[in-house]
């Protein structure tokens, strides 16, 4: 069954834009769907002109909201204009906005406006047998702005993700993504999270879109630990500088620390690493060392190493032969 969702009008009309603001985006980290702005003219204290302009103001401080008129009264805007104007709202909120129109009924409005209200069903009124359609299409979603979507939705639900890859496999997209859950938490409370978080990013790219989660136990930042002795981290720090040694285009090793903390050790370090490399590559060189120490040390918990790049005087002579 389809969730159901929720929409509200916030407080409007007068000075009390910053009261509204402050609804609005509290209206969002409490999960509402939606906001709406109406349109009338000439109303002391009550009800705002420009719904557009004010939705403009809501989607620059919000992320995950629809933005909706309810309405706006299409006599008072030139056509054109109406539809550049929404248009470009719908960019400004990537693609949040919905536009909700009628022909008005206020005469005093109409007479601000200089717009006969006899007439305001013109198409109706020059051809009664004709059907009047308006058509949507739907805005594909390049790779950035699904990513940039699935980072939102985590967020909204207080989640940690990573590595979140996004690719269109005939014709359908495809996202997968690394979470962070509580290491105590059950596997059942974990897989309970991770589906939730599955069903939103489908409820936001469509139902046919694939997601694959990879549950990983969050790293804790707040447990005690201490550092390790001089001996410690000398033994460390050799480890690393002969594991650096071996692998291609990593360089020096420097500003090694090492702290035990509670499962055990937790090892930094600096490397020089060849400039020229790509991010990825320089991620793979990295990696590689740090598993090799973990392997020759057991006890530790977890490496971070830290690359930089490398000077060109300070780079070794490669040897097609080395690794």
């Amino acid at each position: 069954m389809p969730r159901l969702k929720l929409g509200f009008i916030p407080i409007e009309g007068g000075h009390y834009w910053r009261e509204s603001l402050e609804e609005v985006t509290r209206a969002e980290e409490l999960g509402f769907d939606s906001v709406w702005m109406e349109e009338h003219h000439s109303v002391t204290n009550h009800y705002w002109p420009s719904p557009l302009t004010i939705l403009a103001g809501y989607a620059s401080r919000t992320s995950r909201m629809m933005l909706g008129t309810d309405i706006v009264v299409a006599p008072f805007h030139h056509p054109v204009r109406l539809a550049e104007d929404v248009a470009l709202l719908d960019v400004m909120s990537n693609g949040r906005m919905t536009l909700g129109i009628a022909i008005g009924y206020k005469p005093d409005e109409f007479a601000l406006y200089g717009v006969d209200l006899a007439k305001r069903g013109a198409v109706r009124a020059d051809s009664p047998a004709a059907e009047v359609t308006v058509t949507t299409e739907p805005r594909a979603l390049s790779d950035e702005s699904v990513l940039e979507r699935v980072m939102v939705i985590a967020r909204n639900r207080a989640l940690a993700v990573h590595h979140v890859t996004v690719h269109a496999i005939e014709g359908r997209l495809a996202v997968s993504l690394d979470l962070e859950v509580d290491g105590a938490l059950s596997l059942r409370a974990a897989h309970d999270i991770a589906s939730g978080l599955e069903e939103a990013i489908r409820e936001e790219l469509g139902p046919e879109v694939e997601v694959e989660t990879h549950i990983e136990p969050l790293q804790s930042n707040d447990g005690r630990g201490h550092e390790a002795s001089p001996e410690r981290i000398a033994q460390v720090r050799d480890a690393l500088q002969e594991i650096a040694a071996k692998v291609d285009f990593v360089g020096a090793v420097h500003d090694v620390r090492v702290r035990e903390a509670d499962g055990g050790e937790i090892v930094n370090f600096h490397c020089l690493v060849d400039p020229a490399l790509g991010v990825a590559d320089v991620h793979e060189k990295v990696d590689e060392v740090e598993r090799a120490l973990r392997l020759r040390f057991p006890g530790i918990k977890r490496v971070i190493g830290h690359a930089e790049p490398q000077s060109a005087a300070e780079q070794p002579a490669q040897s097609p032969l080395r690794g």
